[in-house]
């Protein structure tokens, strides 16, 4: 059996008066307790709303800084705050032997700061690594990064270095900076 719902006669009366005294091309301002609270803050970005690139990298006397990118694919505006976790892969996916160390050794220390990913906009970190041989140990090569956005609990997976490159990071350490708005080298 079907239940009808009854609108009061006295809410399609109301609604009619709004109608006619409000004229159409004149916005209707709320005040009041609705007008009183506060915006939404944006979300945290999730992994599928987030891509992954290089943005760009230096190296000198075997220290190697490489700038990515999260570019926001969606239409809405979301935040990251911290630092990214990161987990080297090899060319088959499979993971390297992996130390991530937050900050950076060189250079002053970039703060953490809540960053505001506008609608398919950007954000950054920086990845610093060292590629000398250590004990005459080979250095494994990386071809892919596993990144966790920070705050986030799935990875977004990149290649490791443009066109499709890899890095060779030689002890697995790793050092990353936070979230940032501006790429930033050490």
């Amino acid at each position: 059996m079907c239940r009808r719902r009854v609108v009061p006669l006295t809410m399609i009366v109301l609604v009619a008066w709004i109608a006619l005294v409000l004229p159409a091309d004149r916005p209707l301002h709320v005040t009041g307790a609705i007008a009183a609270q506060p915006a939404q803050a944006a979300q945290s970005c999730r992994n599928i709303q987030l891509s992954l690139s290089t943005q760009g990298s230096q190296g000198a006397a075997g220290t190697i800084v490489v700038i990515y990118r999260f570019h926001n694919l969606f239409a809405q505006a979301c935040a990251l705050y911290g630092y990214p976790g990161v987990q080297l892969l090899d060319r088959r996916f499979l993971t390297l032997h992996t130390v991530v160390h937050r900050g950076l050794p060189v250079g002053r220390a970039i703060p953490k700061r809540l960053v505001h990913v506008a609608a398919h906009g950007n954000a950054f970190f920086t990845l610093l690594y060292n590629d000398v041989p250590v004990n005459s140990r080979p250095c494994e090569t990386a071809s892919y990064l596993m990144v966790f956005p920070p705050n986030a609990f799935l990875p977004v997976v990149a290649y490791a270095a443009p066109r499709r490159g890899s890095i060779t990071p030689c002890t697995g350490n790793l050092y990353v900076s936070p979230v940032t708005a501006h790429p930033r080298y050490p």
